[in-house]
């Protein structure tokens, strides 16, 4: 389901993590944990704006593996490729994300062939590149993604094995 609403004006975000100018302290009321949450929304719904506050007030853009099972695994490159967000994908990588492997994944799994593109031209590499798990390579393969995909791979002069 989509959480659209969730963050849709930087000013509202700003209100929430800020504290209020009575008596309160000069540090955001929002750990990063829960910034980073609210980030992966944005990245979902390709909401920049919303990220530059998320991101200027502590959310990471590249969080390590959640403590609790059930938190959402996926870094906000990953959120953005999935989902086809192409512009925060960008903003992300600009602005220091380095989870170029796993958002190429995301972005072959869902036929994101822009942001495929995006992540091959910022150095993903389809093939390798550690982590574990399947490679975007073995994800393309799974859909009719692998053609377009290993065309974009071949035009930035990587080889290709597998499919």
């Amino acid at each position: 389901t989509s959480r659209r609403g969730s963050c849709h004006r930087p000013e509202t975000i700003k209100k929430l993590i800020l504290p209020s100018a009575i008596g309160a302290s000069k540090r955001p009321i929002a750990t990063p944990d829960a910034l980073t949450r609210v980030l992966r929304v944005a990245a979902e719904t390709d909401q920049v704006a919303c990220a530059e506050v998320l991101w200027a007030h502590g959310a990471l853009l590249d969080p390590p593996p959640p403590p609790v099972a059930d938190d959402p695994k996926e870094t906000p490159p990953e959120v953005a490729c999935a989902h086809g967000s192409e512009a925060m994908a960008s903003w992300l990588l600009e602005h220091g994300a380095s989870s170029v492997r796993g958002a190429l994944r995301e972005a072959a799994r869902a036929n994101q062939q822009e942001c495929a593109r995006l992540l091959l031209l910022r150095g993903a590499n389809v093939d390798g590149g550690g982590g574990g798990g399947p490679t975007p390579l073995d994800a393309a393969c799974e859909h009719a993604a692998a053609r377009r995909l290993a065309a974009h791979a071949a035009a930035d002069g990587q080889r290709l094995r597998g499919c």
